[in-house]
């Protein structure tokens, strides 16, 4: 999801279109994924380990940062004082959303959802006055542990897709050279920037592609 959400963000496409874009992504990926979700809210949750908690805040933050980046694309330096509230009130929209989706099964517009929820955003950018969450308040988060995206990690991810691409000589070759340049002491970042390049509109492989950019970024 973060992964569609950054190709987004770079697309060459208007900003009010790529914000457009962004609900229609989450509301779609959220209806594909809901059994899912579903089976997920039904079971009972063991504890969550703290390298769990750990990946959980790190992809968090990535999401706010693609939706605050989008968000000040769109509506510019006038949200700059009340861009954390906006993100906030943003977040619970959508979770509201979703619960009702959940609870309130049927076919759905989400293109319709889309542009209603961009009207109400327009609204709330044009008259909105007051700031509660500042700059010093929103950098105020607890100090957890960085997540750190590992080479074993991608290798596994690797070994996991490679069976399903046999049929597809171009991807099943990059996986193999992926895989190859991981077991190297030092990967060359140049050559995974462009593995990635070739794996990023695959379905399957977004989040190998993610990965894989993150990773590289750590080197950077």
């Amino acid at each position: 999801m973060i992964g569609q959400y950054n190709d987004l963000l770079e697309s060459d496409i208007f900003p009010k279109e790529k914000l457009e874009n962004y609900f229609l992504l989450h509301f779609q990926l959220f209806e594909e994924k809901l059994p899912l979700i579903s089976m997920f809210m039904k079971e009972q949750m063991n504890p969550i380990n703290e390298q769990i908690l750990q990946k959980f805040n790190y992809y968090n933050d990535l999401a706010d940062k693609t939706t605050l980046a989008l968000l000040n694309e769109v509506y510019g330096k006038r949200i700059e004082p009340f861009q954390y509230d906006i993100l906030i009130f943003l977040k619970g929209v959508m979770k509201g959303y979703s619960e009702f989706i959940i609870f309130h099964r049927q076919p759905y517009d989400f293109i319709h959802l889309s542009s209603t929820l961009i009207e109400k955003l327009d609204i709330l950018v044009e008259h909105t006055k007051k700031t509660f969450v500042t700059e010093q308040l929103w950098q105020c988060k607890p100090r957890i542990q960085a997540y750190s995206v590992t080479a074993s990690e991608v290798q596994e991810e690797v070994t996991r897709w490679k069976e399903t691409y046999k049929e597809h000589p171009i991807i099943e070759d990059t996986l193999t050279l992926i895989q190859d340049e991981f077991e190297l002491t030092n990967p060359r970042l140049a050559l995974l920037k462009g593995m990635m390049s070739n794996i990023k509109q695959e379905n399957n492989l977004q989040w190998l592609a993610l990965l894989i950019k993150q990773y590289t970024t750590q080197l950077s």
